[in-house]
């Protein structure tokens, strides 16, 4: 949903969308760090 810098982020942005949208399972969560590496997982649904 986004790709930018921290700077650059609006967090909550899913929340102010019509209709609002959330992570459901089997969305991917994904950080990267330049030079450092990509940090990704997977949402899952816990009873």
């Amino acid at each position: 949903m986004q790709d930018s810098s921290t700077p650059h982020m609006v967090f909550g942005v899913g929340v102010f969308r019509n209709p609002p949208v959330g992570l459901h399972e089997g969305d991917e969560v994904a950080v990267e760090i330049e030079g450092i590496g990509r940090l990704a997982n997977r949402v899952r649904l816990v009873p």
